[in-house]
């Protein structure tokens, strides 16, 4: 029985496909789980290094503050109907682009320069 894991695998890849692989017990390969949204990249043999590298360069272009905004923007859109998450998402927006971050952002963009949290040699 999966227990514990089985709201977030159900969440991710569906009550049909759950269904299927917590009762059969069947192995699951990558691809398969990327297909069915349990995983969001499968990299190539080999390339593991090489491909967590280039998601966490990714991440790291983003201000600290605006990732967790973000974080939290998925969350309670995900959580409410549309005109909730609509208001929640104009309330972070406003809150995000008035924050220090993200004038200190502007403010590097206007100057053509990275933000500072974005390492130049990065």
């Amino acid at each position: 029985v999966p227990g514990v894991i089985a709201p977030l695998v159900l969440e991710r890849m569906g009550a049909a496909a759950a269904r299927r692989y917590f009762l059969t017990s069947e192995k699951l390969g990558a691809e398969e789980a990327q297909r069915l949204g349990l995983v969001d990249q499968v990299a190539e043999e080999g390339k593991l290094d090489e491909t967590v590298q280039k998601f966490t360069d990714l991440l790291l272009q983003g201000g600290p503050n605006a990732l967790g905004l973000c974080k939290g923007l998925v969350q309670g859109v995900a959580s409410l109907g549309y005109t909730r998450s609509a208001e929640l998402a104009a309330r972070m927006i406003s809150e995000a682009r008035g924050s220090e971050e993200a004038q200190t952002a502007l403010a590097a963009f206007a100057e053509k320069k990275s933000a500072p949290w974005i390492d130049p040699e990065g």
